[in-house]
């Protein structure tokens, strides 16, 4: 075989050893994406539904306030007050949450992608280690003895 079909051969696997690394390597980040997007919905829906219990909860004390006689308003209406508070609270509570799970997000993804830069980079340096290997076998067998060095 030729040199020039024996770089040909291992060029093109070089070639197929890169196209099967991207595939796994985005396969990897996409199943990483996804685990994450799941941990903010669930944790977003969580925080959700405590908010819009909250704010039941302000309804159905308006709704009693607004039915109240002149000798109870004043006690229904501090419920009302704290069942508002417990809302406003909510309201600040899902803020909090949609931040830190977008920062836990953003930290995950993060990680993901060192993960997927170290896979690659470690793949990236056995394969030009066997390739310099393969080289610096090759020069040593052509400046064996009994040939011409060119003098």
């Amino acid at each position: 075989m030729s040199k020039r079909d024996e770089y040909i051969e291992k060029v093109k696997a070089q070639l197929d050893e890169t196209s099967a690394q991207i595939t796994s390597l985005l396969d990897k980040s996409k199943a990483q994406v996804e685990d994450v997007a799941d941990q903010i919905q669930q944790g977003l829906t969580t925080a959700a539904e405590k908010m819009q219990s909250a704010q039941d909860q302000a309804k159905a004390k308006f709704d009693e306030a607004s039915k109240a006689g002149a000798d109870t308003w004043e006690s229904v209406s501090d419920q009302l007050d704290e069942a508002l508070s417990t809302c406003s609270t909510a309201i600040a509570e899902f803020g909090t949450t949609l931040t830190d799970a977008i920062q836990a997000g953003q930290k995950s993804v993060s990680d993901a992608v060192a993960s997927v830069t170290s896979d690659s980079s470690d793949t990236a340096d056995d394969s030009s280690s066997e390739a310099s290997s393969e080289e610096s076998s090759e020069e040593s067998s052509e400046d064996s003895p009994g040939e011409s060095s060119g003098q």
